[in-house]
């Protein structure tokens, strides 16, 4: 269990990650851009510090050694990029490894054909993933409805068009066998480009 931690990120998205922080006992450090020094997510932590330079907010939030710099001079011994910015940026676990920050990257598959649509059950997987690694309980009934609910929709539409369903069973048979092959699963931008050649090909149906 971490004692404090650097939320990288900044605004209402930092507000609600203080008050997690908060609820779990541990300290919290804000960043801020020059622009952002009157922010209201500078003064809700214990501590805050100054990153990157005058002009350049956003590039100040996506600066993996910023953020690195800054948990060292606070001190922390954690570092939370909540969503947007650094959350996508493999680089930052990286360089907490190297820091001596002890770092979990979590990530949620989610089918490339339904996910342009928040998914609750990638969103409970994530939170109970989450509580495991911070022995926190967490209560998601709420969510494994909704969970259950998402799952339920994703199955009628894809199963109301012959088209896309026998597209599916074609991507879940390929699965099966790369899985007992054991080989590497295909890329993202493979299965998107497998997508898009399947919508040309049907596109005038």
């Amino acid at each position: 269990m971490f004692g404090k931690v650097l939320v990288a990120n900044r605004g209402e998205i930092a507000i609600r990650a203080f008050r997690a922080a908060y609820e779990l006992g541990a300290a919290t450090v804000a960043v801020f851009a020059h622009e952002d020094r009157t922010s209201l997510h500078r003064l809700k932590a214990d501590e805050s510090y100054q990153i990157g330079e005058p002009g350049h907010p956003v590039r100040a939030y996506l600066s993996v050694d910023e953020m690195i710099a800054a948990a060292r001079r606070s001190g922390a011994d954690a570092i939370y990029p909540a969503y947007w910015f650094l959350s996508e940026n493999p680089r930052l676990a990286y360089a907490c490894r190297q820091a001596g920050i002890p770092s979990a990257s979590l990530w949620a598959a989610v089918p490339h054909y339904v996910a342009a649509t928040p998914s609750p059950k990638a969103a409970l997987a994530l939170v109970q993933r989450t509580s495991s690694l911070l022995s926190s309980p967490v209560l998601t009934t709420d969510l494994e409805l909704a969970a259950a609910d998402y799952e339920r929709q994703v199955t009628e539409v894809v199963e109301s068009d012959d088209d896309v369903a026998g597209y599916v069973r074609q991507l879940e048979e390929r699965v099966d066998e790369l899985d007992e092959a054991e080989v590497n699963l295909p890329s993202g931008d493979a299965l998107a480009a497998e997508l898009e050649k399947f919508l040309r090909e049907h596109g005038g149906d």
